[in-house]
């Protein structure tokens, strides 16, 4: 545990040092060269507050795809859970969308450290707060909410990058990860064992024959 921490803490100090960028697709170009950590704005991906009688992330992770299909639309999404107290909260996110945001904003992901939920970095706001010149957000019943910032009347911004990040970041798959397609390219790949098996079994045979 106290290696753990210790991790954390030197993940944490090491995140630090980077520019914090609030990312959205309403956001102004960066193009930046510099390493950037990225929070997603609360349009870039689904939540929602679980309730289950389930102990683990790892278990809930497995659910994901099912409780979220309701309210998704059609595309490829991948999942993320972390606990919270009593409760969990769920993310769905379409790794294309943000890659595509990204792309549209400046920022090559090589230059990204680390990618983070808005509802978990900023989930101590307590009343509506200006993160631009554009957007604010607010929580309701524990869920981050983004709105307008000319609904806000208070005219000071909040500075995010005085935050200290957790350690819960994502990945996003770079290059697709259609649940279809994965089934495919192993039906392609088991065939063409099964054909390379055969061959060498007929060239052992024919070598055989030979001696």
């Amino acid at each position: 545990m106290q290696r753990k921490r210790r991790l954390v803490t030197l993940f944490t100090i090491f995140n630090k040092k980077h520019k914090i960028i609030f990312l959205d697709t309403s956001s102004p170009n960066i193009d930046t060269s510099k390493k950037v950590n990225i929070i997603l704005s609360p349009s870039l991906y689904w939540v929602k507050k679980l309730s289950l009688p389930i102990e683990k992330s790892s278990e809930v992770q497995k659910l994901l795809e099912s409780i979220f299909e309701d309210i998704l639309p059609a595309g490829d999404y991948s999942y993320s859970v972390y606990k919270e107290n009593n409760y969990f909260i769920a993310f769905a996110y379409d790794d294309t969308l943000i890659l595509n945001t990204l792309k549209e904003k400046g920022i090559k992901i090589r230059n990204v450290a680390g990618i983070y939920f808005a509802q978990k970095e900023l989930n101590f706001i307590d009343s509506a707060t200006k993160i631009n010149d554009t957007q604010s957000v607010f929580l309701k019943d524990d869920i981050l909410i983004l709105l307008p910032s000319e609904w806000v009347k208070d005219d000071e911004f909040f500075n995010i990058n005085k935050i200290s990040l957790s350690n819960h970041t994502i990945r996003l798959a770079q290059f697709g990860h259609n649940t279809n397609n994965n089934k495919s390219f192993y039906k392609i790949g088991t065939t063409l064992i099964i054909l390379i098996s055969i061959i060498i079994g007929e060239w052992i045979i024919i070598n055989s024959k030979i001696s």
